[in-house]
């Protein structure tokens, strides 16, 4: 029982075998495309708060009391339209970076590290500083509206890049005829179906900022959507 209860350092085998499953192995040009793609996602509420500037005033009250002087932590416009999601778009590029060099070392990266993922901080940045900047702009009535797009588009971008590197086991595959049959389909239309959700995705996301709200240019996403079925067709 004693030795059955000693416990062992993972092989190296193992630890790939779980970077793995926890979906964390990605190759080089996966890596690149998540990166890219989570700092445009990123950067949204930037645009967001370049569109409503001349509505956010040069203080924002934030509602957080400082407990050393007891006031109110105010934020000044700049602040709350750059600092704050430049400080997450940053903390964005480290998790992936730092997700790539564990990778290569075969070990998995801290339990933090592994909360986060790779889509944290683009959820985060668009909730908190989409909220922020609605908000302190006097626009509080498209808070929601702006959101659930928010998360829709997010909800494609994650979509996208699963399907970069798609296995034939996965729940979510792009299963056209062609693609089921031939190894070289499966791979090229998945690959073409990363790039085509994704887009779709952004397109909704900056299609809230253009016309904020639950804006009709969403349904220009349905344009990259409409291209991969077309490219699936050429392996049929």
């Amino acid at each position: 029982m004693a030795n059955m209860l000693t416990w062992r350092p993972p092989t190296p085998k193992l630890e790939g075998e779980a970077l793995r499953i926890l979906g964390r192995h990605v190759s080089e040009e996966k890596f690149r495309f998540l990166l890219v793609v989570s700092i445009l996602v990123c950067l949204a509420p930037m645009f967001l708060g370049l569109r409503l500037w001349n509505d956010i005033p040069d203080m924002i009250i934030t509602g957080i009391i400082n407990i050393t002087t007891g006031e109110d932590d105010s934020m000044p416009r700049w602040g709350a339209v750059f600092l704050l999601p430049g400080m997450i778009l940053l903390m964005d590029i480290i998790l992936h970076v730092q997700f790539w060099l564990f990778q290569k070392k075969q070990e998995l990266p801290p339990a933090q590290i592994r909360l986060a993922g790779r889509w944290g901080a683009p959820l985060v940045t668009l909730l908190l500083c989409g909220t922020v900047t609605l908000r302190s702009s006097g626009h509080r009535d498209l808070v929601q509206s702006v959101l659930l797009v928010f998360v829709a588009g997010l909800a494609l971008v994650i979509l996208g890049g699963h399907f970069m590197d798609c296995p034939r086991t996965a729940r979510f595959a792009l299963r056209f005829g062609a693609a089921e049959k031939r190894e070289d389909a499966w791979k090229a239309i998945h690959r073409f179906g990363a790039y085509a959700f994704s887009a779709a995705g952004l397109i909704v996301i900056y299609s809230a900022i253009v016309l904020p709200g639950a804006s009709p240019l969403a349904f220009l996403a349905l344009v990259p959507i409409a291209a991969l079925l077309v490219y699936a067709l050429r392996y049929n």
